[in-house]
């Protein structure tokens, strides 16, 4: 199944990995090689995670599932029949629902 990384997806990933690598350059770089791992492994098994309820229709099928390896980071995707959407990438202390309107239950 391809893959399809949105622009605020990438931009998480990489303010994430800044952040880690003013305490830990080696974990940062581990940090790259889980989420590219993350994404693999959802690109094979795209019904892995969780669902969420999202308010927004364009978010219809959101699921979740944690980083490997950094498990407080979570990836925000959504299967489509062609490819899977990697939506966002933040942290489980995040505001979820400001940030992409999802519901907890």
């Amino acid at each position: 199944m391809k893959l399809l990384v949105l622009s605020a997806a990438t931009d998480d990933v990489d303010a994430i990995a800044r952040t880690i690598a003013a305490d830990n350059l080696s974990a940062a770089l581990g940090f790259y090689d889980a989420v590219e791992s993350t994404y693999t492994l959802l690109t094979v098994f795209p019904g892995v995670g969780t669902k969420r309820a999202a308010a927004e229709q364009a978010l219809a099928g959101l699921r979740s599932y944690g980083v490997r390896g950094f498990r407080n980071y979570i990836v925000y995707i959504i299967p489509r029949s062609d490819r899977v959407e990697i939506v966002r990438v933040l942290h489980a202390a995040r505001d979820r629902q400001r940030l992409l309107g999802v519901r907890e239950p």
